[in-house]
Parts: C-alpha cells; structure tokens; sequence
C-alpha cells in the first residue's frame, strides 16, 4: 500500500480454503461495519443457487481486515445465512483495511461474457435470448432475475436456441431477441413452418394475407420509434407476442388493444423451459 512495505504486511496474510457455514456467515456478517449496502436482488440469486447446490466453488474469496473488519463477500455471506446451506470459498485474513478501496472495483462477468469464455457465437444475443424463453415461460415479460446457472442449464436444454439465435439477427429494430426465443418456441412446439414465416414477416413487412397481424404491428413499432414517446421495451414485447397470437391463427388485425395476460406461448411452461 502506499505508506507501507508490501513485504511487511503480506507476510501476516492468511488464505485458506474454508467451508462457510450459515453460523459462521453471520459471524463474519456482525463484524460488517464498512461495507456498501447490499443488493438484495443478488442476495437472493446467489441464495436460489445454493440451496440448489449450484454454487460453484471459484476462488472468489471473503476477505476480512487485520482489526477484524469484512472488507468483501457480504452479499454471499448474507446468502448462506438466508439460504441455511454451506459453501466453499477461500478466506483471507490479516488484510490492511486500506485494500477495501480496490475491491470490488470491476464489472460483475455476465452470462454473456461466458458464453464468450465457452466460445459461442453471437454471445450476447444468445444471453439474451435465453431469459427470454424464461419470461415467456413465466408468461411475463418483467425480469424475474435469474443466475448465471440458471440461464445455462435453460440453455444446455435447449442448444438449438442458437440457430434461432442466428436466423433472427436483423430481423427487426431492438427486437431480434425476443424474435429469436418466440421463432425456438414454435419450432419446438410444433410451429415450425409458422416461426419461420413470422420471422421472414416481421423483416421484409410483406403480408401474409390481408389485415395481416403483423404488418399491423410492425407499424404501429415503427411509428412509435418515430415519436418522442417510444413504447417501452415491455410494451413492444407485448404487442409482438399479440401479433404471434393472430398470425398464427390467421386472424386479421385493423386495430390493437394489449390483453393482461398475453405474454405466453401454447405448450411452453416452466418444466418445458428448464425452471421448473
């Protein structure tokens, strides 16, 4: 650090790897006197992956101060305390308290960013996509927040949402995601000549047939685009789900009106999607 030797302080370091319990968390939790306020969203996250035993040891560790301060690893600890099961992680001790500076001072990995270290294609898209066949199965388009595991084991269920994935890039403007979940789940639900026809429309805006729904839509988008007042990413999911519901059952749109509960797709579930 800066006013001293490295070589004098690092000597009193101790790292070991440790399994943490929910007693021992809230021990380290009571000397928690600097750290940030919490975010309870990631609390909850990290506690559903380990009462799942999904958790996986990383060599992230919790690090504590040489006056016995917890300098790092509140939300993790906060989570074994919430969740009631252990993990593995390594603890470090001794540190100079000043080191609370540099901590925590990077952006968190995504799920796209390993999709990237895995060496898929168009990764982030394919992130994206992933919790989009969630929220359908959630039958709603807010962000329920899933883990980094979550997303992968929806996505190494259903390893052919890449192609989707690929023949949707471009298809339309802050849409090809949702696109790309909506066109993998009507090729897997027995959908597969109307997904491809649903995507070709919503990219060259040719109509199917008179009134055709998503003309329509693909309009009414591309005005709101062209006004001060955009719709909501929310809204536009809605109103290209509702043009899935007419399309595919061949039913004319000349005006539109968002149902409640029409953010869903025939035969896709929680249990089909990989949640449940």
């Amino acid at each position: 650090m800066k006013h001293r030797n490295v070589e004098d302080w690092i000597a009193n370091v101790s790292v070991e790897k440790y399994l943490m319990t929910p007693s021992k968390a809230k021990e380290f939790l009571d000397i928690n006197t600097k750290n940030r306020k919490a975010n309870n969203k990631v609390v909850s996250l990290y506690a559903r992956d380990m009462l799942a035993r999904m958790f996986i040891f990383n060599g992230h560790s919790i690090c504590v101060s040489e006056t016995g301060v917890l300098l790092d690893g509140q939300q993790r600890l906060m989570a074994c305390e919430k969740s009631k099961e252990p993990f593995w992680t390594i603890l470090v001790k001794e540190l100079p308290d000043e080191v609370m500076l540099t901590i925590d001072s990077g952006k968190k990995r995504t799920f796209g960013d390993q999709l990237k270290i895995n060496g898929h294609v168009n990764y982030n898209r394919l992130a994206a996509s992933t919790k989009m066949l969630a929220l359908i199965a959630k039958r709603d388009p807010k962000d329920h927040g899933w883990t980094v595991n979550e997303l992968d084991a929806i996505l190494d269920k259903h390893p052919n949402l890449a192609e989707s994935v690929s023949y949707c890039i471009g298809a339309f403007h802050k849409s090809d995601n949702v696109l790309a979940a909506m066109h993998y789940v009507g090729t897997q639900t027995g959908y597969e000549q109307e997904a491809n026809e649903f995507i070709r429309t919503w990219r060259d805006g040719q109509n199917n047939y008179e009134y055709d729904p998503i003309v329509f839509i693909r309009n009414k988008l591309i005005n709101s685009d062209m006004r001060s007042d955009k719709y909501t990413t929310i809204t536009r999911m809605k109103y290209i789900m509702l043009s899935w519901h007419k399309f595919r059952v061949g039913a004319e749109m000349k005006q539109a009106s968002l149902p409640k509960h029409g953010f869903y797709m025939e035969d896709w579930d929680e249990k089909k999607c990989g949640l449940a």
